[in-house]
């Protein structure tokens, strides 16, 4: 939301000088760098597998609705067939019938302007970006096959990074700012020492990251490798988590 924000800013301050060009480059980079890359990426969990009203599911469908909501009204200028088309097509009713009687978009105070929050998702991206690098290196030598069949050892040799993990940890919500759920893998510590036997380590500027084959079975609804499983119907495993979902806990 805090980036929506940015972005709506950025655009609008495009519109005003003219700079029509400038305003398809952040949509773009918004489209594809933040959402597609990043947060849906991050957010299959959180719809899919997720039961129906739990909080990690419903926080994230308000988040997308309200990124789609405004999307369509910052776009509505100049692929104005397309904006409405979107409006339209939004599975839920809204007070406006149309895209143009929405107004330009407005935003809670809350929202914007934190500038803690902006420098520790910036920190834990990096470390996403970092992290994903090393995992894409044993799947290209075809050690793995899906990051969620590892898990990651991290030991930090950056101290901006360590205090975003930190704040994370204090400050996130635990049903949805799990690390490992934003790297998509099985699980993700914070280490002292690395394990001895490992699939690759990485050495670089902002500490060593060690992939290792994630222990446990593998629970047949969300992928996710557990140690604790419990047998489902027709003789599949489910972690915890999933067997709670579907009341089999």
């Amino acid at each position: 939301l805090n980036r929506l924000v940015e972005v709506s800013n950025q655009i609008s301050n495009a519109y005003e000088n003219y700079e029509f060009s400038k305003f398809f480059q952040i949509l773009q980079s918004f489209c594809v760098v933040d959402l597609s890359n990043f947060y849906l990426d991050i957010a299959k969990d959180r719809l899919y597998v997720s039961a129906k009203s739990d909080f990690r599911r419903r926080s994230c469908q308000f988040v997308m609705s309200k990124v789609v909501e405004n999307l369509a009204v910052l776009i509505s200028p100049v692929l104005c067939h397309m904006a409405e088309d979107i409006w339209q097509n939004i599975p839920y009713t809204t007070k406006e019938k149309s895209v143009f009687q929405r107004g330009w978009p407005t935003f809670p105070d809350s929202w914007s302007n934190n500038e803690e929050l902006n420098e520790n998702i910036s920190n834990l991206r990096y470390l996403r970006v970092e992290i994903n690098k090393a995992i894409e290196g044993c799947r290209n030598k075809q050690i793995i096959g899906a990051a969620l069949e590892t898990e990651v050892n991290y030991l930090p040799e950056n101290t901006n990074v360590q205090k975003s993990l930190n704040w994370l940890e204090k400050s996130g919500n635990k049903e949805v700012d799990s690390y490992s759920d934003w790297l998509i893998i099985s699980h993700f510590k914070v280490v002292n020492n690395l394990a001895e036997e490992s699939l690759i380590i990485d050495n670089n500027e902002i500490g060593k990251i060690q992939i290792l084959k994630a222990e446990g079975k593998k629970c047949d609804r969300c992928w996710h490798y557990q140690k604790d499983t419990v047998l489902g119907i027709q003789n599949t495993n489910l972690c915890k988590r999933c067997a709670n979902i579907i009341n089999l806990g």
